[in-house]
């Protein structure tokens, strides 16, 4: 990330803000609960090319409900927290 944190998953939909120093943060609030089973979870995560300005970011994962093949989302890490989903 720009400002030389960086951002970490967990494949049990898990995100944290790592420090330099490498102190994680406690989970970002708001990510979707994930389907762990087999290959399934939190698998894929992107910062957005312009992050810096937009605070987007990818996640891709497989959804309890669906139970296929995960499509991916976008969000805004702001505070924290992911919001305003389907960006």
């Amino acid at each position: 990330m720009p400002d030389g944190n960086v951002l970490g998953h967990e494949r049990v939909g898990q995100l944290r803000i790592i420090t330099p120093d490498g102190r994680a943060s406690e989970p970002v609030k708001g990510v979707p609960a994930k389907f762990v089973q087999q290959q399934g979870g939190l698998l894929i995560l992107q910062l957005d090319p312009e992050f810096s300005r937009n605070r987007l970011i990818y996640l891709s994962g497989a959804n309890r409900k669906v139970q296929k093949p995960a499509r991916v989302v976008g969000a805004e890490l702001k505070d924290g927290a992911l919001e305003n989903f389907g960006k």
